[in-house]
């Protein structure tokens, strides 16, 4: 009977994330129309001969194979569904090199398309290739992606939002068998691929990537200095022992929020399995997500940034780690300033991880560590290896040390630990428990960094240390860069 499109448009859940209606669409039983529901017959092909605006063709329960790629081009309104969750969409003679499904292309992209609620058991054919905008909905893979011998395909599904007022949304699409290991790495098989033309939004809500060789959710593209700066959002989902990376963003003012990262059985041939991978662009938050990390694990990072990547907001993300990996690696840059630095904030990292790594890596100048827990009795904690980096308000407890810094102006609690590296920690006003105790400051000036200048802060004064200055200008470059004394830090 056909599907009554009031019950229909209850069913898809939270359509509504991308503001999408299905409200007066001609539906289509495929079945009435012809289609057989066995696999004995081209779902491709129908499909493509189907494709309208407004339209949308609903698949009753069967098993619908594809022989060529049903090619989708320029409509608006189009969509694919099972109202069960019952519909199998496999491959037949389809090359390895093709798509079952391709939606718009460049000079036709879709609009509000929509595919949703489907399996798939397709292992060398892409699922699917989209240009535009829509949502895909409820999709499960049930078989692992092959290795691409044709360098072609590498990932289930591609995609590009070339608008920037559009947005793409993936929910609920679930990859748990992961892909096939290979080289070259890359033609090993991926989640997903945003292409670096992507100039919109996609989102992924509550999706799941395990075992793949060639990243989950491979999103850095759009961040890249050709691509066209998209903006990429991952809100919740679940994603295991990816190599490279679980999740990889860039363009401007990307997130990843509330997911969980386990890293518990990666194929021995990965080289370095990561959760977050911040590869490019800036302005972006990673918040409240959970990392784990299995005993007996290795080559992992919860979190990495890299040295072309910009200003990140890490906030209240928790981790627990039985093996010795890094939570947090942040990789120097010579484009980060105080106004574009990355902060962590609410960190909280647990476990009996026994590993001479210290699990918090800062390479980079002008980073703010505030509301730090590392409960790890069998390992040290933060590695500093940068200039002018912050730590405040931290609960360490440690078997050995707790911070080591090999930087510049590392200021903790409001105490500067160093001014320049200073040949001792007792040139602070020559006694070191009296500038902790009266909360000194220490910094270099702009002037003559080879001096080191003590700002105390309840007498509003400066102190040379070494060499000769004018206090007037002393404490016109602490503020110039600081602010007040009694605020700097």
């Amino acid at each position: 009977m056909p599907v009554d499109l009031r019950t229909l448009g209850r069913n898809l859940g939270d359509i509504s994330v991308n503001s999408l209606s299905i409200e007066g669409w001609n539906q289509i039983d495929v079945v009435r129309e012809g289609l057989a529901n066995d696999g004995s017959e081209d779902a491709g092909q129908f499909i493509e001969d189907h494709a309208d605006d407004n339209t949308l063709l609903v698949f009753p329960p069967g098993t619908y194979s594809f022989d060529t790629t049903a090619n989708i081009g320029g409509v608006e309104n189009f969509g694919l569904i099972c109202p069960t969750g019952r519909a199998l969409f496999t491959e037949e003679a389809i090359a390895e090199s093709e798509d079952m499904i391709k939606m718009g292309t460049f000079d036709t992209p879709v609009e509000s398309c929509l595919i949703k609620g489907f399996t798939t058991d397709t292992s060398g054919a892409r699922f699917a290739e989209i240009y535009g905008s829509g949502v895909v909905e409820d999709i499960r893979f049930t078989a692992e992606k092959e290795f691409s011998e044709s360098g072609e395909a590498t990932y289930h599904i591609s995609a590009r939002v070339f608008d920037e007022e559009k947005t793409l949304t993936f929910k609920n699409v679930l990859m748990p068998e992961g892909g096939a290991f290979g080289e070259p790495l890359n033609d090993a098989a991926g989640g997903w691929y945003i292409h670096d033309d992507t100039a919109g939004t996609i989102r992924f809500i509550d999706c799941e990537a395990s075992g793949f060789p060639n990243n989950g959710i491979y999103a850095s593209p759009p961040g890249e200095s050709a691509g066209e700066g998209g903006t990429i959002h991952v809100e919740g989902g679940r994603f295991r022992d990816n190599n490279v990376s679980s999740v990889r963003i860039g363009g401007n003012g990307s997130s990843v929020r509330d997911a969980t990262f386990v890293f518990e059985s990666p194929d021995p041939d990965f080289t370095e399995v990561r959760g977050v991978y911040a590869r490019n662009g800036s302005g972006h938050v990673v918040e409240n997500n959970r990392f784990e990390t299995a005993t007996g694990v290795s080559d992992v990072s919860h979190i990495r940034v890299t040295s072309e990547c910009g200003s990140v907001a890490f906030e209240d993300n928790f981790h627990k780690d039985e093996a010795g990996v890094r939570a947090l690696r942040v990789s120097g840059s010579a484009n980060v300033d105080r106004e574009n630095r990355v902060t962590v904030s609410g960190l909280e990292l647990v476990g009996a991880a026994d590993d001479e790594e210290y699990p918090v890596f800062i390479e980079r100048d002008h980073t703010k560590l505030c509301n730090i827990v590392i409960i790890q009795p069998n390992r040290s904690a933060i590695w500093v290896d940068a200039n002018d980096v912050v730590l405040e308000n931290e609960d360490i407890e440690v078997g050995g040390n707790d911070v080591l810094n090999e930087g510049d102006r590392f200021v903790r609690n409001g105490v500067s630990e160093n001014a320049g590296n200073p040949n001792n920690a007792g040139d602070w006003l020559g006694n070191e428990a009296l500038a902790a105790q009266r909360g000194v400051r220490v910094w270099n000036t702009d002037a003559n960094p080879s001096q080191q200048y003590v700002v105390d802060p309840a007498a509003e004064d400066a102190f040379v240390l070494a060499g000769g200055a004018d206090k007037t200008a002393i404490l016109t470059t602490v503020r110039r860069n600081f602010g007040a004394p009694t605020g700097g830090n």
